[in-house]
């Protein structure tokens, strides 16, 4: 099951008995609290189809006011986190629910519609109405082009949620990183490769602005904030196109930096600048590789993507590229894809 606590209506006793009272009334929400445990308890192993059948009274009932807690739900302290949109996300919204943002009842009664586990979902009702509602959003954001089926699930929680926005507490318990020889995330040592294949691989188009199929394919995105006085944090996590964005570590505030690296069992393999979010001038860069040089990250073995004045992708030594960084950038080099 999909394990933002916020949109998992089951996981969470609180929550399931919010989403029974939203489907039944209060007089019979322990008795349907308890049924939908049961229903979830072994969420690997339950039959989708039977679990909608038996759900689908439920939801009927109260479809809409089921929607508006869910959301509710998930924009609360609970998850951690804050629905945010992105680049065409309104006029997707706007195609894929007539009215919108004025009219929110056929976005809360698509919302009470769909529930979502790892690796997928569940329909409950009228599936037809659900999956015109995803063409329309899609057909928008990328027109005329087909959804592989592998993405339906992934980016139909993006029409539902949008991007996530963390708290603070929240950023700096999930994504902080500590740098240094080793970079480590949780008190583990950090890779990006096995975050990539965690959390990408066959279900989520990544979020990586220029992506590649080289050694810079499971990169994460990386974002340094450097408070006056203070010393510098920087947060990472993998890039999910919709889902997880550079402004989402800081619920879209400023940075001092920010861009994209791969890490090889916590140490810096390849780094780059690119941000279509921040767009950040070459001096920030300079400034956090700097950081990072001096703190043991960056080594003569580091690589950084970079674009000639040809526009073409090129991974140089980063070391050397810093060193002669101002006649590099008067040369013609940019540190993210025009």
């Amino acid at each position: 099951m999909y394990t933002t606590p916020g949109l998992n209506p089951y996981a969470l006793a609180g929550a399931t008995n919010s989403a029974a009272q939203a489907m039944q009334g209060p007089g019979t929400a322990d008795v349907v609290a308890n049924e939908l445990q049961d229903f979830f308890e072994g969420a690997a192993k339950f039959d989708m189809t039977d679990v909608a059948a038996k759900l689908e009274a439920h939801v009927k009932k109260g479809v809409i006011e089921l929607g508006k807690r869910l959301i509710d739900d998930h924009k609360s302290e609970k998850g951690g986190v804050l629905a945010h949109t992105f680049h065409g996300f309104e006029a997707a919204m706007k195609a894929a629910f007539p009215g919108w943002p004025e009219d929110t009842q056929e976005y809360y009664r698509f919302i009470g519609q769909v529930f979502f586990r790892e690796g997928g979902g569940v329909i409950l009702g009228n599936e037809a109405t659900v999956r015109a509602a995803f063409k329309r959003f899609t057909d928008v954001l990328w027109p005329q082009q087909q959804v592989p089926q592998n993405r339906f699930w992934p980016l139909l929680k993006t029409l539902a949620e949008g991007v996530k926005y963390c708290r603070a507490d929240y950023a700096d318990r999930k994504y902080k990183v500590e740098v240094g020889g080793v970079i480590k995330r949780r008190g583990e040592v950090f890779d990006s490769k096995k975050l990539y294949d965690q959390k990408i691989a066959g279900r989520y188009v990544s979020g990586g602005v220029a992506p590649s199929d080289d050694e810079m394919k499971c990169r994460c995105l990386w974002v340094m904030v450097w408070p006056d006085g203070g010393e510098p944090t920087i947060y990472s996590h993998i890039g999910k196109l919709g889902r997880f964005h550079h402004s989402s570590f800081r619920a879209g505030e400023a940075i001092m930096a920010g861009g994209e690296w791969v890490i090889e069992n916590g140490r810096l393999t390849h780094i780059n600048a690119c941000s279509g979010h921040y767009k950040p001038e070459s001096w920030r860069f300079l400034t956090a590789c700097t950081y990072l040089k001096n703190k043991g990250v960056i080594t003569p073995e580091t690589q950084m993507e970079v674009w000639n004045r040809d526009k073409q992708r090129e991974l140089v030594p980063c070391l050397p590229f810093l060193k002669d960084f101002t006649r590099k950038m008067q040369d013609g080099y940019k540190l993210y894809k025009a």
